[in-house]
Parts: C-alpha cells; sequence; structure tokens
C-alpha cells in the first residue's frame, strides 16, 4: 500500500486528545512507524503496516475509531498533490454525484493497494451502489483493516457532501470476496 495514507492516518491520530494519540502510537510497530515516517508518499510499503496501524487505532478507539481512521486518511490524501489530480478527474467528469465519483474508485484502490484485488462497482438504482472487492490476498481479509477500508469508501459519501451508510457484508470464512452496499440519498440538483 502506499505510504501516503499512512502518513495521513498518523496526521490525523497526531491530533487526537494527547493520551489517544501516545496510546495508538504505544501499540504500533517501531520499526514499521520509522519506514512510514521516512517514505515518500508514493512508496510502496507492506500491507501489514496498514493491518497493524489498524489493529493500533481498534485497540484504543474501538470500531468507530477504524471508520474513522479510513475516512480521514483517504480524505486528506485526496488533498495531497499525488491523489488530488485523480481526485479532480472524477469531479470534472462527474460532479460531486457519489455514484459517479464510485466508478472511479477501483482506479483509485489501485493507485493505493496495487495487487491487493480487484475492486468493482455497480450502482443498477440512483443512490444505490456496491462495492465488490475480489481475488484479494489473506491479509485483507482482517476484519480490523475490512472495517478501515469501509471508512474509507464511506470518505467519497462525506466528500460528495451526502448523508449515507456504507455497509460492510459478513465475510465469509477463507472468503477470498468481500462487498460493501452502499446508500446515499441524492443531492437537491
Amino acid at each position: 500500500m502506499r505510504a501516503g495514507v499512512l502518513q495521513e492516518s498518523f496526521d490525523w491520530i497526531d491530533e487526537l486528545q494527547p493520551h489517544m494519540a501516545a496510546a495508538i502510537r504505544e501499540n504500533c510497530d517501531p520499526k514499521q512507524t520509522a519506514v512510514i515516517g521516512q517514505a515518500t508518499r508514493l512508496v510502496w510499503v507492506p500491507l501489514e503496516y496498514g493491518i497493524g496501524l489498524s489493529t493500533a487505532v481498534h485497540s484504543v478507539l474501538g470500531d468507530a475509531g477504524l471508520l474513522d481512521l479510513g475516512r480521514e486518511a483517504i480524505l486528506r490524501s485526496g488533498n495531497r498533490t499525488w491523489l488530488r489530480p485523480f481526485r479532480d478527474a472524477a469531479v470534472s467528469i462527474f460532479g460531486y454525484d457519489p455514484r459517479g465519483i464510485f466508478r472511479f474508485t477501483p482506479r483509485g484502490w489501485n493507485m493505493i493497494f496495487g495487487g491487493c484485488g480487484e475492486l468493482t462497482f455497480a450502482s443498477p438504482v440512483p443512490g444505490t451502489g456496491t462495492l465488490i472487492l475480489g481475488g484479494f490476498p489473506p491479509l485483507v481479509s482482517d476484519p480490523m483493516f475490512l472495517k478501515t477500508i469501509q471508512g474509507a469508501f464511506w470518505a467519497t459519501l462525506d466528500f460528495c457532501k451526502v448523508q449515507g451508510e456504507v455497509f460492510l457484508r459478513p465475510l465469509e470464512p477463507g472468503g477470498r470476496t468481500c462487498t460493501f452496499d452502499i446508500a446515499w440519498t441524492p443531492r437537491e440538483p
């Protein structure tokens, strides 16, 4: 995965209450944290680093913290030079319509999580959609990591300024496919 997303995650963590930030950092592997801190944003780091960070955040903030972590990491990354052109291209084509932006999400997945499965999007009905991640390595199925990814997909709704939810369907044991169902209230024209 790209180091930039993890760097944005640590920036968000450092803005939490000091005792929470310290507790999360205490639960992180110091070698991984050092690599992340020294890397440029586009450098690939092992997926285990993202899973380790999700585990550390969960130990302090629980499931809600994982959703926040995913949302903040993607919203912040979208404002950085390495991901902003991608975000701006999607907006220039689709405006702030979640359905259109989600159509671009598979490309964003590959930019951030290259080699970690194939993401597809379908939206047969306006205001709803389904993201399906298939063929991923076993590490991706970590429940805390998937909860963080759920939050990352939720960031699209935040970015488009619509109310909605992202649901993660239960992963079947040993499964190599996970599904995220999305529902939102379309923006007024």
